[in-house]
């Protein structure tokens, strides 16, 4: 063989097979906790209402004056309803969710963190409000949900369409004079008169003017 040498394998006790599928994602982070901020959050008392939900929304509640509550919620607050609770610094709950006042842009901004953040998923409207009403409640919610998804521009060209495609119409120009474009029908199937039994339909569509010509089904 010449000079070749021959390599015997150093065997110290490790295999590198043995780790396979124990400590291979040590370590790592899939996701980052800030993306689970305002997800799956349960309610259980006002002190734990507080350091749930972010920090930005406890403060755009704080600075909402009273006159942006809706009627619902004045009165359910007025009469001491039960499923109403005001927890002070502007935080009311309704049913042990986080009551939001009439701010558009507040609901927008929930809808979005919701709807558009990776942990989230652009899901579709009744996912999305299943998210929101996990913590949150306004009225009129499910309408704000439903046209704010319409109008996402990520979903509206990503989402597949679950019918099946329709073919293009291919409409006749518009007739610039009579007998220019013309349709036929047959009415088959009449009882014989004078030698006919069947009807031919004729319309002519500058002006859906119809002609009706005796016939037979059957040549002869």
């Amino acid at each position: 063989m010449g000079n070749c040498q021959v390599l015997q394998p150093v065997n110290n006790g490790y295999n590198p097979l043995n780790d396979v599928g124990e400590n291979d994602n040590k370590n790592i982070i899939l996701l980052p906790e800030h993306h689970f901020r305002t997800l799956h959050l349960r309610l259980f008392g006002a002190e734990y209402l507080f350091g749930a939900f972010p920090e930005a929304v406890r403060e755009r509640l704080s600075r909402l004056k009273r006159d942006k509550y809706d009627k619902q919620a004045l009165k359910g607050l007025n009469t001491n309803d039960t499923n109403w609770i005001d927890h002070r610094h502007g935080l009311v709950t309704y049913k042990d969710r986080i009551y939001i006042p009439a701010d558009s842009r507040l609901c927008t901004d929930l809808i979005h963190e919701h709807h558009d953040t990776v942990a989230a998923g652009h899901p579709g409207q009744y996912k999305t409000q299943e998210l929101i009403t996990q913590d949150y409640w306004w009225p009129r919610m499910q309408g704000q949900i439903c046209k704010y998804i319409a109008g996402c521009n990520l979903c509206q060209r990503t989402k597949p369409r679950g019918e099946k495609p329709r073919n293009p119409l291919h409409p006749h120009e518009i007739p610039s004079q009579p007998w220019e474009h013309i349709s036929i029908d047959l009415i088959t199937g009449l009882p014989e008169s004078n030698g006919f039994n069947a009807i031919l339909v004729i319309i002519y569509c500058f002006s859906k003017m119809i002609l009706l010509v005796a016939i037979c089904d059957t040549l002869r």
